[in-house]
């Protein structure tokens, strides 16, 4: 909810930057703002998700992959990211030891963990997506979480 006064506040900044040349001020948005009054699973997480990224805090997840498949997990959050269809949480898990990405709508239980502050040695968002973009990538497409090798 935070997110939305902010975006749209950056988007006018940007629409203002433009030239005006081709410009038709009655043309719709090509740039669109989710309506977060919305009953998606995913938006009532959304809050809690950002507080932990910009805090620098370990989150506990319960997570449900393609399979239904539970596991619980504790992970250092690093990001939110659109990626081809759907919202996921660039993360890096303590039981995998490595970089994840999960989706934020199979995160089925979400809360702050009891210790944990700070990043591990070395965990850093730059290294995240520079893994997250090379050819060391790979994609489980299984539907499980996305396995970042490191």
């Amino acid at each position: 909810k935070g997110m939305a006064d902010p975006a749209r506040s950056l988007l006018a900044k940007i629409e203002a930057a433009l030239p005006a040349q081709g410009i038709q001020a009655d043309r719709d948005p090509v740039v669109r703002v989710p309506d977060y009054r919305t009953a998606h699973p995913v938006y009532a997480r959304w809050d809690q998700l950002h507080e932990a990224i910009t805090a620098g805090r370990w989150l506990e997840i319960g997570y449900q992959d393609a399979r239904a498949s539970k596991t619980g997990r504790n992970i250092y959050p690093l990001g939110l990211f659109y990626w081809g269809g759907c919202w996921t949480l660039g993360a890096w898990c303590a039981l995998r030891q490595a970089y994840r990405d999960f989706r934020v709508d199979r995160i089925d239980t979400l809360a702050q963990c009891r210790s944990g502050e700070g990043a591990p040695l070395g965990v850093t968002l730059a290294d995240y997506l520079a893994l997250r973009q090379s050819d060391e990538f790979t994609h489980a497409r299984s539907g499980a979480e996305t396995t970042i090798q490191n």
